[in-house]
């Protein structure tokens, strides 16, 4: 292995080792602030700086949904209709059709939400 190599393996090595210490320490004091209990009080301390500045900080949920594929065809829109009217246990009518970024799928929908605080 050359020269440079060396140097650039050992730089590699010697940042990641840091990076992994300081990802360790942040986590170890996150662990720390929950079983204390404040959490919660940082969170809200650091909102009203936050807020005390002028910004707005926006709350909500994040929903990311994937697309299972069914082993089925998607059902005529007379056939779905017979369905609600008479229900089968021998078909499943949970599978829809559905749209995701401009594209047309079919299949079932997992739904994954993720709150923001």
């Amino acid at each position: 292995m050359d020269r440079a190599n060396k140097r650039l393996k050992l730089n590699f090595i010697v940042k990641y080792t840091f990076l992994s210490f300081v990802v360790i320490k942040i986590w170890r004091f996150k662990e720390s602030l929950i079983q204390e209990g404040l959490m919660d009080k940082l969170f809200d301390l650091i909102l009203s700086f936050i807020e005390s500045k002028g910004l707005l900080l926006k709350k909500g949920t994040y929903v990311d949904t994937s697309i299972i594929e069914p082993t089925t065809k998607p059902l005529s829109k007379e056939r779905r209709e017979e369905l609600e009217k008479v229900p089968s246990n021998k078909i499943d009518s949970n599978a829809d059709s559905t749209q995701k970024r401009g594209k047309k799928y079919f299949g079932y929908k997992r739904t994954h939400r993720n709150r923001h605080r």
